[in-house]
């Protein structure tokens, strides 16, 4: 079962010795063991001897299982048949519905909505199963999205205008995922991913050099970006793989964008939600605003990632000064987990 294997190579990593063990004649999981055992099915009388020989034999302490019938088997007998053996993981059943519980605990509590406390016009919200989809979805995809950070995209796509959405730095995909669906569901627009995935333009000059010492593959996060997205976008997202200053100027050109994985896609030109979370160096933060913040319409919402940032205070210094200089433009600002959130006045 996969997620045997992928507990067997995490148990290695941790320096743990690993036996793997089936009951069926051949199974091509066994390769990927030193070690290999072949137990009756569960049904068979021998299951409990074999496997109470197996573990005196080789001393084992404990077993993982992610079969739901098996794990039960093993509870039940543990005290009386295998004193001092453990079950590593809880209950297989317990362990597939947990996230689920997560996401729906999630979505009631998107019904707090923190933009209630502003005098916005808002939409209603997408409907509970919607919301714990997305919390769902978005959590299988490696990233930096914070729960804080995900309320608020959630309700900020309520009083968003119709236009496009541009998300300046996507790497993986997770806010991006994030970002489709929301403008979706509220009928906002197609989304546009702007990220050169090159190293070229990774360098974030942060204190004590500590993101720039993390290895990283900006090839390999193109292809996780494109396989997270390709399921969901439906002639609704694109993406330019170009430095943001070349991008803005490529959107404003043309209204059409085109690529070998989603296709064609029209853009009206005006950004109603702009998501920047690019190099977060100072230099290449306020590039990034001058570039695209002009391009939201009135009534649109920015969104300046990691205006708490540990590694240094590039986006905080580029984000107070455009909420400096464009005070008389916007109407509210505020800030949920890492992020500075902006709406504009409407016209």
């Amino acid at each position: 079962m996969p997620r045997s294997l992928a507990y067997a190579e995490q148990a290695r990593a941790d320096g743990r010795d690993v036996i793997g063990a089936s009951s069926l004649g051949h199974d091509p999981a066994s390769t990927q063991y030193e070690h290999w055992l072949h137990i009756p099915f569960v049904t068979d009388p021998e299951f409990i001897p074999m496997l109470k020989a197996a573990v005196k034999t080789h001393e084992i302490t404990a077993v993982y299982t992610p079969n739901a019938v098996i794990w039960d088997v093993l509870n039940d007998c543990l005290a009386k048949d295998f004193p001092g053996l453990r079950l590593v993981n809880r209950s297989p059943m317990s362990e597939v519905t947990a996230p689920y519980a997560k996401a729906e605990a999630f979505a009631q509590s998107v019904a707090q909505d923190p933009l209630q406390l502003f005098d916005i016009s808002q939409r209603d919200l997408p409907n509970g199963r919607e919301l714990a989809a997305i919390y769902h979805h978005v959590e299988t995809i490696p990233g930096m999205c914070d729960h804080e950070k995900t309320r608020a995209l959630c309700s900020i796509f309520r009083s968003a205008p119709a236009g496009d959405i541009v998300e300046v730095g996507s790497w993986w995909g997770k806010s991006a995922f994030l970002l489709l669906r929301l403008a979706r569901l509220n009928g906002t627009g197609p989304l546009l991913c702007v990220d050169p995935w090159a190293m070229e333009f990774l360098a974030q000059n942060d204190e004590g050099g500590l993101v720039d010492k993390v290895e990283v593959d900006p090839d390999a996060a193109f292809e996780i970006f494109a396989t997270n997205l390709l399921p969901y976008v439906q002639s609704d997202a694109n993406y330019l793989r170009m430095p943001s200053v070349e991008a803005a100027k490529k959107y404003v050109a043309s209204s059409e964008i085109v690529s070998s994985e989603f296709g064609a896609v029209r853009y009206q030109g005006d950004v109603a939600v702009l998501h920047i979370d690019g190099n977060h160096s100072e230099p290449a933060v306020r590039a990034d605003i001058a570039a695209w913040c002009p391009l939201v319409r009135s009534g649109g919402w920015i969104v300046l990632d990691d205006y708490v940032w540990p590694y240094g205070d590039g986006p905080k210094r580029a984000g107070d000064d455009f909420l400096r200089e464009n005070a008389s433009s916007i109407k509210l600002s505020f800030v949920m987990g890492s992020a500075l959130f902006i709406k504009l006045v409407d016209d």
